[in-house]
């Protein structure tokens, strides 16, 4: 379940096209559960055409749209994997976890309303979003606050990041549809599973030449085709 949380707040975040770059810094909070510990880190998401990077502590997610490429970059283990697109998230997962997580997503259930409320991130005016994701008989709570008002193609990135979340947790097009009802980036959210709640808050945005190294792995790094069991943790 922790995995799957971690996913989805990478998922939510997710960019695609713009004509310059972007840079979009976020606070994530993480609190400690199943024996990890709470982490809080900065999460900063790089936009440039055809291209994107979401790069923390412990991951980076780079994803070339020209190449129809996403790669995960582990830093721990100084290696990386390379995936084409459209993804099966399955096929990095050790085959010991493989029954686990296609039990856990088989008809999950998706549910979105806008909930009338607004609120203001940095200079931005967001929506207010409730969002239900129900998995093996369990709900899982969002609030997620997405805005229009921004300086780069949120309809691209809706595209991409509607996309992904289709293949990552296996949803149908009842439970896309309803993914689809917010409108914008989302600015921050607030997700609450078995009385855990982790936010991620955007805290800036801003346009700016990107380092020469933000989309490329690093070097010295590894190429492999598998997650390992620490690294599903």
């Amino acid at each position: 379940m922790k995995k799957t949380i971690t996913l989805i707040v990478l998922l939510i975040c997710l960019a695609a096209m713009v004509h310059a770059d972007v840079c979009i810094k976020s606070q994530v909070n993480v609190p400690g559960m199943m024996g990890q510990p709470a982490k809080n880190f900065v999460q900063e998401q790089w936009v440039g055409t055809d291209r994107s990077a979401m790069v923390m502590p412990e991951q980076t997610i780079l994803i070339d749209m020209k190449a129809k490429k996403l790669i995960m970059v582990m830093h721990a283990s100084k290696s990386y994997l390379e995936l084409n697109m459209p993804i099966d998230f399955s096929s990095l997962m050790p085959e010991q976890m493989k029954a686990m997580m296609s039990s856990m997503m088989a008809n999950v259930k998706v549910s979105v309303q806008p909930n009338g409320q607004t609120k203001k991130v940095l200079t931005y005016t967001a929506k207010g979003y409730d969002m239900t994701m129900n998995m093996m008989g369990m709900d899982m709570k969002m609030v997620q606050w997405a805005s229009t008002d921004l300086p780069f193609d949120w309809k691209a990135y809706s595209a991409v990041a509607a996309e992904m979340m289709k293949i990552s947790m296996r949803l149908d097009e009842k439970a896309m549809a309803e993914y689809k009802k917010i409108e914008g980036y989302p600015l921050a959210s607030e997700t609450n599973v078995m009385g855990v709640k982790i936010t991620s808050d955007v805290t800036e945005i801003s346009n700016k030449p990107a380092p020469a190294s933000v989309y490329a792995v690093p070097a010295g790094y590894t190429k492999k085709d598998k997650l390992d069991m620490g690294e599903m943790k």
